[in-house]
């Protein structure tokens, strides 16, 4: 017989991964704002990176990505 592995459903944790996904909306409503400034492969890549959780890395992506456009990112 497999070992079998218990998933943690705590109520901790759900709340940890419902503060996550809103914090990724969050970030993708506001990467709509540039859609007329950036190309929609950069759009495209960085979207991608925020949607499978390497938040830090998007949000590190469009600001190099609007500072090489003289954009302004807070």
């Amino acid at each position: 017989m497999g070992t079998y592995k218990r998933k943690e459903t705590g109520v901790g944790v759900m709340a940890c991964k419902i503060k996550k996904q809103i914090e990724i909306n969050a970030f993708l409503n506001e990467l709509k704002l540039y859609r007329v400034t950036l190309s929609k492969r950069s759009l495209k890549t960085i979207r991608g990176q925020a949607i499978n959780g390497d938040l830090i890395g998007a949000k590190k992506g469009l600001r190099k990505l609007l500072k090489k456009e003289n954009r302004i990112y807070q």
